[in-house]
């Protein structure tokens, strides 16, 4: 086990399960957010591909 899995393991030892759900809760929260964040960033490329690949600048590039 790493050292961070290690230090979370001894934070949540002995807690009530209601302090814990505030842990659960917020883990996951952390894990839509960084979900979120790549699901931002592919929509953002795809959208910048379909500016740059476009047949009128393949054909300037191919005649380059």
């Amino acid at each position: 086990m790493g050292a961070l899995k290690q230090r979370l393991d001894e934070a949540v030892k002995g807690m009530h399960e209601h302090d814990m759900a505030h842990i659960v809760v917020f883990a996951e929260y952390v894990r839509a957010r960084e979900k979120k964040l790549v699901d931002d960033m592919m929509a953002l490329s795809a959208s910048s591909m379909d500016f740059w690949y476009n047949d009128i600048d393949d054909e300037v590039w191919n005649d380059a």
